[in-house]
């Protein structure tokens, strides 16, 4: 699976490939205010990532009808670590150096669900998505790889990097 940029006159954003390049998940982040900060597109249906909060660090995924789907919470904000709550699961999330940025979603510490990571080939960087084997039937799958990429892509974008690998 890889993350490809796009861009046109209301939205940019990003579209993930499946190895058969075809997209199975699309991430749409508008150029002007809105009250959304995302939207994911997945199986036929449309989520909204929204942020509240004074410093706007509390983020939510609702579905069409404003249901809550997920909500994140950094309960250790300063160390990078936190938690995802959806659909009466709980999975957690941390930042770490590796030696660059990785952020890895799991259940249990030694099993990652997800993780995206900065890579360098050929002295250029990209990024790295690695889904673990215990994660291949989830539910919830693709919105998680999604969030993943909404709480990743400032720092790839930071480095300049458009895709994914």
């Amino acid at each position: 699976m890889h993350w490809k940029k796009f861009k046109n006159k209301d939205h940019h954003g990003f579209k993930l490939f499946d190895d058969n390049d075809k997209v199975i998940l699309k991430m749409e982040l508008p150029n002007k205010k809105s009250p959304f900060k995302a939207t994911l597109e997945c199986d036929n249906e449309v989520y909204k990532i929204k942020r509240k909060g004074f410093w706007k660090s509390e983020i939510f995924i609702v579905d069409d009808k404003d249901k809550l789907i997920a909500e994140v919470n950094n309960e250790k904000q300063h160390y990078g670590m936190g938690s995802i709550k959806m659909a009466n699961h709980k999975y957690y999330y941390t930042y770490r150096n590796n030696p660059l940025v990785e952020l890895i979603i799991y259940l249990q510490p030694e099993e990652p669900l997800i993780s995206y990571k900065l890579i360098t080939k050929s002295k250029s960087p990209s990024v790295s998505l690695q889904i673990g084997d215990s994660f291949k039937g989830t539910r919830h799958k693709k919105l998680l790889i999604g969030l993943g990429w909404y709480m990743f892509q400032p720092i790839a974008r930071e480095n300049q990097i458009i895709h994914s690998e």
